[in-house]
């Protein structure tokens, strides 16, 4: 298939998949994107240290094809979190960050939690690491422009716990988008059954015969993280930690859930 024909096959199917109410989500090139993995495009770790922008980035996947059809398989994918950051402002004609500060984080009054910017002075801000051998060392520089709305936040353990504690209590959220992101979605492969685990909107599913658990990890260079919810008993356990190498703070975040219920 040439490569002008790709490109209209891509256009089709990301218009029919579109967000509900938005025409365009990002434009790149004239091209509307609702898919794929920058993280795995050729150049995106060459240039983590540079701020690309919203079309550097999304520019690495404008000619990609969808993998597959929304709900026909699982993935996880940083570029569709991306896009939903580029939605926002779209939306509400305001930053990221502010929305944030608006709609999440002063009335939760959060107290660490914040957009990352490397030049301004942020108390107590954590130092990640990566390994050297066996060695740890500082890790590489990484511009926010590369993960903006995928992975760009700061916070602490306890505001991690204490936002958790909002989609219990019905805080923030309407009942029907709790209920959505305690709602097992399956896709017609299953495929994400093979990591022990169904995915709701949102948040990662698990049950493991007598409890079910409920929550989202996250890495980036330096960094892993996992909120894990029981919604049963209102217990929420929050891990952060500051080596990137460390491979399941999820299983210490379960460990701990497990033993408080």
């Amino acid at each position: 298939m040439s490569g002008q024909r790709v490109r209209d096959a891509c256009r089709q199917a990301w218009q029919r998949n579109a967000l509900p109410g938005l025409a365009v989500a990002a434009s790149v090139g004239g091209t509307v994107v609702y898919d794929g993995a920058w993280g795995e495009a050729e150049g995106y770790w060459r240039g983590v240290a540079l701020d690309r922008g919203r079309e550097g980035i999304l520019g690495l996947v404008a000619e990609e094809p969808l993998r597959f059809e929304p709900g026909e398989g699982y993935a996880y994918d940083n570029t569709g979190f991306y896009l939903l950051g580029v939605a926002i402002e779209a939306v509400t004609g305001t930053s990221y960050g502010a929305f944030l500060e608006e709609r999440v984080v002063r009335p939760l009054g959060l107290r660490a939690t914040r957009v990352n910017d490397a030049a301004a002075l942020v108390p107590d801000r954590v130092r990640g690491y990566s390994r050297r051998g066996e060695s740890a060392v500082n890790r590489p520089c990484y511009s926010t422009d590369n993960t903006y709305s995928a992975g760009a936040l700061l916070a602490s353990a306890w505001d991690l716990a204490r936002f958790a504690a909002s989609v219990h209590a019905g805080e923030l959220l309407e009942p029907a988008l709790r209920g959505a992101m305690r709602t097992p979605h399956p896709t017609g492969q299953g495929n994400e059954l093979g990591g022990g685990f169904r995915t709701g909107l949102g948040w990662f599913l698990v049950d493991d015969g007598r409890r079910r658990f409920e929550g989202h990890g996250g890495s980036i260079l330096g960094f892993r993280s996992a909120l894990i919810r029981r919604p049963e008993e209102g217990i929420a356990v929050a891990v952060l930690a500051d080596g990137g190498w460390w491979q399941d703070p999820e299983e210490l975040a379960l460990e701990v859930a497990r033993s408080l219920t």
